[in-house]
């Protein structure tokens, strides 16, 4: 009696915490990819076999002609914009609409990446760290940073043609340094050079940084399946 009880009541948990959540957009008649239940449509991501950009990128193919589409985070329901007029105007001309953003990570498990702009729900905090970072995007100081990024990549260039002949490249070892020249020398005036000089702290730092593995992984995957649990 009491198994038959366990198993009714695992099924109807698993229907409502991994099936019902997965039929969200189905049900307001919205296109989207098969999600699995608990993973969504980052199955494949979660397995080490593809990277998120490329399910993103199936994704909006798929739906290309549609103004948007469903697509599930793993079990979080999330909105995909299709249509450039619609992304424009959403983030443009009505951005004071939608600054409820979904948060990255809860502010005391990381009180860095809690602070991305994207990633910050509206309020004061949302419009004091919009009005710091949009001074540093006016014409004139792109114009500036686009001759710093010029610099970055002639230093990349040359870095590889004084090796004179053939080279074996690990690409995402060399394209994550030189992105990390560009953030440094463009937002911190810091000049690295990752590519000669390997373990300089600005590399390192920024490396610990983006790195979501051990218990830092756990705790993002645990907030993203249930935000409610992570706290």
């Amino acid at each position: 009696m009491w198994f038959v009880i366990f198993i009714i009541v695992l099924a109807l948990l698993f229907y409502f915490t991994g099936i019902k959540p997965a039929r969200y957009w189905e049900d307001r008649g919205i296109p989207s990819l098969k999600p699995w239940p608990y993973v969504g449509n980052l199955a494949e991501v979660l397995f080490r076999k593809r990277n998120a950009a490329y399910v993103i990128d199936e994704t909006y193919r798929a739906f290309s002609e549609n103004r948007y589409c469903g697509f599930y985070n793993l079990n979080v329901p999330s909105l995909m914009l299709c249509d450039p007029e619609l992304i424009k105007k959403i983030t443009v001309k009505e951005f004071e609409t939608f600054p409820q953003h979904r948060p990255f990570l809860p502010q005391d498990t990381d009180p860095l990446w809690s602070k991305n702009l994207f990633a910050m729900r509206g309020g004061e905090r949302w419009q004091d760290m919009r009005s710091t970072l949009s001074p540093s995007f006016t014409s004139s100081k792109m114009r500036m940073m686009f001759e710093l990024m010029k610099d970055c990549s002639k230093q990349f260039s040359n870095y590889y043609l004084n090796k004179n002949g053939m080279v074996t490249v690990e690409f995402k070892d060399a394209f994550t340094r030189f992105a990390n020249d560009v953030i440094a020398t463009t937002a911190f005036g810091v000049t690295c050079n990752s590519l000669e000089n390997k373990e300089n702290e600005f590399y390192i730092m920024g490396k610990r940084v983006a790195t979501f593995t051990g218990l830092r992984g756990m705790l993002f995957l645990i907030h993203a399946i249930s935000p409610t649990i992570s706290k």
